[in-house]
């Protein structure tokens, strides 16, 4: 269910879920990290959630950039989408090595 208090930044200024999605009724992701060393469940959260998503590495300081994806769902208009995202930091103890961490998502939208 969406929490229609839940607010978050768009260019630089907090906005609610109802003003940025106003056709949908709910939405819900699903988030899971994966990389070579670990593999972990984040979550599933319900609304908008934050902008970014911190990469789970403790080596690397690489976000998750989620909202351009659900910009995608709710353009489309689809009611599921299930992907994965690659990190685009890179790891301070190796290197500068880029971070093999990946974000896996499964989006689930109703609309009004």
């Amino acid at each position: 269910m969406i929490k229609k208090s839940r607010s978050g930044p768009v260019f630089g200024r907090p906005v609610n879920f109802e003003d940025k999605f106003p056709m949908i009724r709910e939405l819900e992701i699903k988030l899971h990290h994966s990389w070579p060393k670990k593999d972990e469940f984040y979550g599933t959260l319900t609304g908008l959630p934050g902008r970014e998503i911190a990469c789970s590495n403790e080596q690397c300081s690489g976000r998750f950039y989620i909202w351009p994806v659900i910009d995608e769902v709710i353009e489309g208009k689809e009611i599921y989408r299930k992907g994965g995202m690659l990190c685009p930091g890179v790891e301070k103890s190796m290197g500068g090595r880029k971070c093999a961490n990946v974000l896996n998502y499964e989006i689930h939208a109703l609309y009004k």
